[in-house]
């Protein structure tokens, strides 16, 4: 059996992950958002605050620990992580912080619904804040480059955990 596993790793502070199960291996899912932070940096040198949007799913939680475990290597302030349930949500999470954050990391995002408690494409949720935030907007995966986001630096198939 292989799985992914979302947590904070080892190398952020974060509990060594143990296999539950001989028959079992995986990889440590990390996202690169320290790299994503400085490759933005370098491009546009005036990011100074950086904030973090989200939606709420079983991941989330992971994913909120190894940003909170980053914070210390990133070359910017946060301006804050927002997580949203819904997209009206999102796009006035983003418009707040559009008053204090130079750029915005776009992460985990799938999963999100809409008013009516439908799930959306990221295909409709990126473009949506992207033109809300109306400033930079980083990710951690190559299709919300394609769908909007300003750049991102993707997982590679090299150890991580």
């Amino acid at each position: 059996m292989f799985c992914g596993v979302n947590g904070a790793t080892a190398e952020l502070g974060g509990q060594k992950y143990g296999y539950p199960a001989t028959n079992v291996s995986s990889i440590v899912e990390r996202s690169h958002m320290l790299e994503a932070i400085v490759f933005a940096k370098e491009l546009l040198p005036s990011i100074e605050k950086v904030g973090f949007l989200m939606t709420n799913v079983p991941t989330t939680k992971s994913v909120i620990a190894e940003i909170e475990l980053g914070l210390d290597t990133y070359p910017t302030e946060s301006c804050g992580i927002k997580v949203a349930e819904t997209l009206d949500e999102a796009v006035a999470a983003s418009k707040s912080m559009k008053e204090h954050c130079d750029a915005l990391f776009l992460t985990t995002l799938a999963g999100m619904k809409d008013k009516d408690g439908n799930v959306l494409d990221e295909k409709v949720i990126v473009p949506a804040l992207v033109e809300s935030f109306g400033k930079p907007t980083l990710c951690d995966d190559s299709w919300r480059v394609a769908y909007g986001a300003m750049l991102s630096v993707v997982k590679s198939g090299q150890e991580q955990g």
